[in-house]
């Protein structure tokens, strides 16, 4: 990799200094120089079908009104159009992302295009306010640059009209992509209000996508880059409308320079670590992540752990499959699915006891429950088992060049972004997955009502099919209560069993969920970090509060499904319940043990901090205690004194579902 230098980056770089400047780039065959939808024709061949004439009548859009104007053609305009056309398709983000995800106000299993802010070059906007990671954070960025300039062709910045970076000091040039990367942080959402269904459901035409930008981007002709079909996407649903709003203003008012500097410097960060590890770039940007993440400098990862991590990350559904056929075989799935389906009955008895529930929004509740469906294992759609499917999946990946490491991962971006607009205005295909089989992991989508469980994480210590029944339910028992409680959490309550936004509750039972929820996430937010001077660290506990309820509500339908099945088979005939030698413990106890174990992690503080400020989990330390404190059978287990860390008194204690 080092033997071939930057120039694989370069050949990225390139066109995108010369869509943003406007100039000719490599001639076609009629000597003209290829626009961004000519150069994403050649990127994905087959795919490209022009736009259809714009409707007549448009429908309002209902987050923001607007006079009508004519829209802008300024050459401004276009080029940044051509620009975030080639960015987006490349996987690069800047100014806003892409997704497909179902229209959850309307029809849920039809597939939508949704807007949203980008993720920013640090990880979370609170990093904008610390001045010790801005300092580290520009020097990054000005080397970067100043490696990036250097390695550019000197014509490159001779025949530009625009204000080149070159005339401008690359210390001031890098402070002021900073300035502007620090105002779009500004206008970004936090984190838990994306997570809002409620506030990111905001339809809107194309029409009224282009005013609420204010007609600084060409919708028409971006989207028409993407969509392998005819017609265009309409309509599209904005999920942060006011940062849309307010980055428009801030783009409109930053230099051409500073943009120019912004997007080379975000797509030298998305591809950065793809150059061998002697290339500036490459250096510049692993030391940036060795600083956030409280890695001492020099320090890399296995290379086989970096080869590994690539291979998942681009063709992880072909790891997959020989994932499950070492990993996943015997009665595993039978197992496990027979654990999911009594966690599922024991959440459903439960709810009688829950006298906070009024008797139509509780029976909506065990219909809901009830219409949940549960996958194991691995994904149809393409079919892990089956290698045709497999590469006629990946096809649009290839070619894979065992010299080309950087270009299989652009292809592998490229294709994606092609996949992700195949399903746009079609219908969701069930078989497909938004996990890998190998992945350790789980999840609930509301949208499709459905909770699913990868191979990967029916593994030791969550799963096994020789273990004792307490410690299975103990383990991934808590999993799969987790994954059901997220159908009833703060957010996952908002949809019916049919994965539609919905008012299904009764008011009164919402103002007495709030109380309980609030109740959760109060307990949360006494909970801290330090890092390694000393700072503490407070959970956001409006963020992590739809987990730390799903963590309780986990235990507590795991335990009562175990106990149902123990008690009802005293002489352990159905059910193994054997005790483990050498262990001087109780059934019950190794129950809470089993689950405790699955949180063991060693992590260092800066990377503890950049969690806790941007991950809507609790530090693991806290997805322990903070449940079992609350777990009246885990202090009956143990005998805890009244009052004590783990047994507090009642009235102090958080209880939901």
């Amino acid at each position: 990799m080092d033997r071939i230098g930057s120039e694989p980056l370069l050949d990225v770089l390139r066109p995108v200094m010369h869509l943003w400047r406007g100039e000719r780039q490599l001639p076609t065959a009629a000597g003209e120089a290829p626009s961004a939808f000519q150069m994403q024709k050649a990127a994905w061949p087959g795919g490209w079908i022009p736009a259809p004439p714009v409707p007549t009548t448009l429908p309002e859009n209902p987050t923001k009104k607007h006079k009508h104007q004519k829209p802008s053609v300024s050459p401004r305009r276009t080029r940044l159009t051509e620009t975030l056309l080639f960015l987006h398709s490349r996987g690069v983000p800047s100014l806003w992302e892409n997704y497909a995800a179902g229209d959850v106000g309307d029809q849920p299993s039809l597939l939508r295009i949704w807007l949203n802010q980008a993720e920013l070059g640090l990880p979370d906007r609170s990093y904008y306010k610390d001045e010790e990671t801005l300092d580290v954070y520009q020097e990054v960025i000005r080397s970067s640059l100043a490696n990036i300039y250097k390695s550019l062709d000197d014509s490159m910045l001779e025949k530009s009209d625009l204000m080149k970076a070159s005339k401008r000091p690359l210390e001031k040039l890098a402070e002021d992509v900073v300035a502007f990367e620090r105002l779009l942080a500004k206008a970004s959402w936090d984190v838990e209000d994306v997570e809002n269904p409620t506030l990111t459901y905001n339809p809107a035409s194309l029409s009224n996508l282009n005013h609420l930008t204010d007609d600084i981007i060409n919708f028409r002709d971006y989207y028409s880059g993407f969509s392998p079909r005819p017609g265009l996407p309409d309509p599209v649903i904005v999920a942060t409308p006011s940062y849309f709003g307010n980055m428009t203003g801030i783009v409109a008012k930053t230099s051409d320079d500073v943009l120019e500097a912004y997007f080379l410097w975000r797509t030298a960060q998305n591809f950065g670590l793809l150059l061998g590890p002697s290339q500036t770039v490459r250096k510049e940007v692993t030391r940036l992540n060795s600083f956030l993440g409280g890695i001492n400098e020099g320090v890399r990862p296995r290379r086989e752990d970096s080869c590994l991590q690539s291979v998942q990350d681009n063709l992880g559904f072909l790891i997959g499959r020989y994932y499950v056929m070492s990993a996943f075989g015997g009665d595993s799935k039978d197992y496990a699915e027979d654990i999911i389906e009594a966690v599922i009955d024991a959440f459903y008895k439960r709810l009688p006891q829950l006298d906070w529930l009024d008797t139509n929004t509780r029976q909506y509740a065990q219909e809901k429950a009830e219409a949940i469906t549960h996958k194991i294992g691995y994904p149809t759609s393409p079919n892990t088992t089956d290698p045709n499917s497999l590469l006629n999946y990946y096809a649009p990946n290839e070619p894979f060049d065992p010299k080309d490491h950087f270009g299989n991962v652009l292809r592998s971006n490229l294709a994606a972004q092609r996949r992700l607009w195949n399903k746009v205005d079609k219908q969701r295909d069930p078989g497909e997955w938004e996990m890998i089989a190998s992945e350790v992991n789980a999840y609930y989508s509301p949208e499709a009502n459905e909770i699913v469980f990868p191979a990967g994480i029916l593994q030791p210590p969550y799963f096994k099919n020789s273990m004792p029944e307490y410690i299975a339910f103990g383990s991934f028992g808590c999993v799969a209560g987790h994954e059901l409680s997220h159908a009833f959490d703060k957010s996952g309550r908002l949809f019916d069993k049919h994965g539609k936004l919905s008012n299904w509750w009764a008011n009164e039972t919402v103002v007495n969920f709030n109380k309980r929820q609030q109740c959760i996430e109060d307990q949360y937010a006494q909970y801290y970090i330090e890092d390694s001077n000393g700072k503490k660290y407070h959970i956001n506990s409006k963020l992590t509060g739809g987990e730390d309820l799903a963590d309780a509500g986990g235990i507590s339908q795991a335990f009562d499904a175990w106990q149902s099945r123990y008690q009802s088979d005293a002489d352990g005939g159905k059910y193994d319940n054997y005790l483990l030698p050498g262990l001087n413990y109780t059934r019950e106890q190794l129950f809470f043990i089993a689950y405790a174990r699955g949180w063991v992690r060693g992590i260092k503080p800066q990377e503890a901090v950049r969690r806790i400020r941007t991950d809507p989990h609790s530090p693991t330390q806290f997805r322990v205690l903070g449940p079992l404190s609350n777990e009246k059978e885990f202090a009956k287990a143990f005998n805890c004194p009244i009052g004590s860390r783990y047994n507090p008194e009642e009235s102090k204690k958080c209880h939901v579902w």
